[in-house]
């Protein structure tokens, strides 16, 4: 689960925590150190959020994050793979995309991402068998569909192939739109 939905989870542990303060500052003779207590408590709070927040700084840093501290997590290698991509380093997302694919075959996002890379490097016939892998897995998402069928047509054109990649930009057009 998201970490940003821990709170919910952690309410009961806040009360726990905020009454056993209060129970404590009664039995201890010295009340005037709740509020240092107190003080000191938010201080190390606002550094554990401050570090937190700072993950959140851009989609990179959040996921190599997340990659650092999960295991086998094929959506964060995914949207790493994406991060990187979209910041230009698409020979450093390779690696990330291949890894999310082996821990989750259907994963469209993956898949499309190294069929881009394919494209780039002129091997039009691997992206045409990557897009064509994922296409059953881009229903859900018509934006992802609608790329993979113009992808597609690149493909078939750069292969010398018109009537196909006409067939394709016909499908495109027919993704709803979202």
């Amino acid at each position: 689960m998201a970490d940003r939905y821990a709170y919910l989870l952690f309410i009961g542990l806040f009360i726990m925590a905020t009454w056993g303060v209060g129970e404590c500052a009664e039995r201890i003779s010295a009340p005037a150190l709740l509020p240092a207590v107190s003080l000191v408590c938010l201080l190390l709070l606002d550094a554990v959020t401050r570090q937190q927040i700072s993950y959140r700084q851009s989609d990179e840093r959040l996921w190599s994050h997340t990659l650092q501290v999960t295991q086998r997590n094929w959506m964060a290698e995914s949207e790493f793979g994406t991060a990187l991509t979209i910041k230009g380093n698409v020979s450093q997302a390779i690696p990330h995309f291949y890894n999310a694919l082996a821990i989750q075959p259907d994963d469209a996002n993956s898949s499309m991402g190294i069929a881009i890379y394919d494209m780039r490097q002129n091997n039009y016939r691997d992206a045409m068998q990557r897009l064509k892998v994922a296409t059953p897995y881009t229903q859900a998402r018509p934006d992802f569909l609608r790329e993979a069928y113009q992808d597609m047509a690149k493909s078939y054109e750069a292969l010398g192939d018109s009537a196909k990649a006409q067939e394709c930009l016909e499908k495109a057009r027919t993704v709803a739109k979202p």
